[in-house]
């Protein structure tokens, strides 16, 4: 079977990441599912955005979580705004799988999780088992753990990017079905043990075609890439 085709942050070559135009141009592509940040503003709203402040995408020195999200939304105003989780949601639809990060500045003081399951719960009450689907990620073991109590049948996905003996012992507590790794950890042995303890794989950042090749030859079960077009000409050329 095939891995996953998730687009990081949607079609960013053709348009701004975690835009509502790149996530639109990642479905369009044909792409089995798309990665996209999660932060919490000021005021409660959860938003689509992965830097910390707006420096690098909007020219302010803003930081998302410290500002309004009518602040956010002004400064990022024209067809680059910053869109929130209801926004993403809806244009998604069912049409694609969403792999959603948590992003928060601190350890264990963020109401984030308890934010995204306050809008995705309804979303599943009404649509039943037919709706969605989606996983949520952090690099944050303690949101996962408290996304574990808050809502426990939504799937989540252990993220990290250092030494992964560590993180194999902490996954236990937080149960999570997935664990989403960084490429440099890619080999044989490591897909196997996480694949005979009953966890999908995914890995990240894949953009190298020869990588695209050892995660499909390692049998994961997703990859995400800022380079859709290349991965998608591989399984599906």
């Amino acid at each position: 079977m095939s891995p996953l085709i998730i687009a990081h942050r949607g079609d960013t070559k053709n348009a701004v990441e975690n835009t509502l135009s790149a996530i639109e141009s990642a479905i369009q592509l044909g792409v089995d599912g798309i990665e996209v940040d999660l932060q919490l503003t000021r005021d409660g709203h959860v938003v689509v955005f992965h830097d910390w402040d707006l420096k690098r995408l909007h020219g302010s020195s803003a930081i998302v979580q410290e500002s309004t999200l009518a602040e956010l939304k002004d400064i990022s105003r024209g067809p680059h705004q910053i869109p929130t989780l209801e926004e993403l949601l809806d244009l998604a639809g069912k049409r694609t799988f969403l792999n959603l990060e948590l992003k928060t500045l601190f350890y264990f003081k963020s109401d984030l999780e308890k934010k995204v399951v306050e809008i995705l719960l309804p979303l599943f009450a009404k649509e039943g088992a037919g709706g969605r689907s989606l996983q949520l990620s952090s690099f944050n073991t303690f949101a996962l753990w408290h996304l574990k109590k808050l809502a426990p049948h939504l799937e989540r996905a252990y993220l990290y990017q250092d030494n992964p003996l560590i993180h194999r012992a902490l996954m236990p507590i937080v149960k999570a079905s997935s664990v989403n790794i960084p490429l440099r950890y890619l080999s044989k042995n490591f897909c196997e043990t996480f694949h005979k303890a009953g966890r999908k794989l995914f890995i990240w950042t894949v953009n190298d075609e020869n990588d695209m090749k050892r995660c499909i030859e390692h049998n994961v079960d997703g990859i995400i890439t800022d380079e859709p077009r290349r991965l998608l000409s591989l399984i599906r050329p």
